[in-house]
């Protein structure tokens, strides 16, 4: 089943302070509002996403990458949210603009954009490179991605000169994290089915041997706990995950 960007269905169910920041970041913007970019790859390809401007610029600028249903409102609705804290917010779309709350269709589609690894990462570095050049950014970059999206960002990091990586329940198979750049936070539920213990264990272990600044936290949620859309939402955990990424983000970016 295959729903508009305007009809995805939304799914949800129905803290604890973070530590206070020490980076410098402009003003906050009240209810920033949020309008549709469209931007042609390299290659030719066709592809959008939503910005957000903070009340004051140059700003630092965060990147949203989605999960494996797609673009849904929530996702583009974090453009707006990061850029009231007084980041620039851009959601982007892997997708093309395809929306789905079925699991199989999701599979479909996470694959698709598995398949095309190179032209996935074409839609990261072209936006990467839109928001360095736009003069309302301060050039410095930082990533936030959620499950399919937390492993484009790692994967991304990589090769690709990004101040700041934050994933939510996502990580890459096991590989050598030699060329990774920047800050990493992860945040990962301890009852999540997808993702072992022992594989973030392992991230973490590999980052600190090879001096990368990481932070991991666990909460005790399970898989997309973060995503008021899907039923394994968790309020309280989203919220502190939320506080300990804006933190974050402050002291890397600011």
């Amino acid at each position: 089943m295959k729903l508009s960007r305007r009809a995805v269905v939304m799914m949800g169910l129905g803290s604890v302070p973070g530590l206070v920041g020490t980076g410098s970041l402009p003003l906050k913007a009240a209810n920033p509002s949020s309008e549709t970019i469209v931007v042609n790859t390299p290659s030719g390809r066709r592809i959008e996403a939503v910005l957000a401007i903070p009340g004051a610029v140059p700003a630092p600028s965060v990147m949203i990458i989605h999960g494996s249903f797609g673009a849904s409102d929530w996702y583009r609705s974090l453009a707006s949210k990061v850029a009231e804290d007084g980041f620039v917010g851009l959601s982007v779309d892997l997708y093309g603009g395809e929306v789905t709350t079925d699991l199989g269709q999701a599979a479909l589609l996470r694959g698709k954009a598995l398949a095309d690894f190179k032209g996935t990462t074409e839609i990261i570095r072209t936006w990467l490179d839109w928001l360095r050049r736009d003069p309302r950014t301060n050039r410095k970059v930082g990533l936030i991605g959620f499950s399919l999206g937390a492993f484009v960002a790692i994967e991304f990091a990589m090769t690709a000169p990004v101040e700041a990586t934050v994933f939510y329940y996502g990580l890459p198979a096991a590989r050598e994290v030699d060329g990774f750049q920047g800050a990493a936070l992860g945040h990962f539920g301890k009852d999540d089915r997808q993702i072992g213990v022992g594989s973030v264990e392992r991230f973490e272990s590999r980052m600190l041997e090879k001096g990368k600044a990481v932070e991991i936290h666990w909460y005790e949620a399970g898989h997309s706990f973060a995503n008021p859309e899907l039923p394994e939402y968790d309020a309280k955990a989203a919220d502190v995950a939320w506080r300990r990424t804006l933190d974050f983000l402050r002291v890397r970016l600011g």
